[in-house]
């Protein structure tokens, strides 16, 4: 939160120290229940110098003064003038907030209490208005607020739906793994070359050899192309007669 600003008399920073060294038993006892952000983290300060006054305690994040009356504030003319700077304070916006010595010294629990209970009211009501700073400025951009554009993948369908998407992607996984006919399969690739098919058997002439005059079977090495081989390498067929 952004600290307001708040114009003081620069005449009134010694007078106010004066004060701060000779301070009352009672802004004693309570300063040291609101020193070093003891009070919910807020940062209190006292015999602060503000427009031509000086508080008893003040607090900017809060906007909260709090004065501790002694027995002189029982006179008119004290009260007159208690009057008069409540309402220049209320003027700038801040909230008084009082207490006497005796309530301080003796139910010193019920004025925590009280400051405590201001600050949560504080709290929720500032928490209000900035979130309805927020929509204002909002509207006035133009912009979509964050939880009227709900996102489709946001979106959780029926629970049949669901079931039956799930059932549907399930039976075309199984439609999918019986094996179709080759050909239409090669037909879908687009794929042109033609299928296996079972070889003929020729007879091979290196194996088979030419067969002689006399009867003979002559074996040709296949790596000579076709030529003759010696005697060791030819095949006796019974009924001939050897060369």
């Amino acid at each position: 939160m952004q600290r307001k600003i708040i114009p003081y008399n620069p005449r009134l920073k010694e007078f106010a120290k004066r004060m701060r060294n000779n301070s009352t038993q009672a802004e004693i006892k309570l300063w040291m229940h609101l020193r070093q952000k003891k009070m919910r983290g807020y940062d209190f300060h006292r015999q602060k110098p503000i427009d031509e006054y000086i508080l008893d305690f003040f607090c900017n994040e809060l906007m909260l003064e709090i004065e501790v009356d002694g027995y002189t504030h029982l006179l008119e003319e004290t009260q007159k003038k208690d009057e008069k700077k409540e309402k220049s304070m209320n003027s700038l916006g801040i909230t008084v907030l009082r207490f006497t010595d005796d309530e301080v010294f003796k139910v010193i629990d019920k004025v925590l209490l009280a400051i405590n209970n201001y600050i949560g009211a504080f709290e929720k009501q500032n928490r209000f208005n900035n979130s309805l700073s927020f929509f204002k400025r909002e509207i006035n951009n133009n912009t979509p607020l964050p939880f009227l554009s709900v996102s489709k993948q946001q979106h959780t369908p029926d629970p049949l739906e669901r079931r039956k998407k799930i059932t549907l992607t399930r039976l075309s996984k199984r439609k999918g793994k019986h094996t179709p006919d080759p050909l239409e399969r090669r037909k879908k690739n687009n794929i042109n070359t033609p299928l296996k098919e079972k070889r003929e058997t020729h007879p091979c002439p290196s194996r088979e050899g030419k067969i002689t005059a006399n009867g003979q079977r002559k074996i040709l090495n296949p790596l000579s192309g076709g030529r003759q081989k010696s005697r060791q390498f030819i095949a006796r067929i019974p009924g001939s007669k050897r060369i």
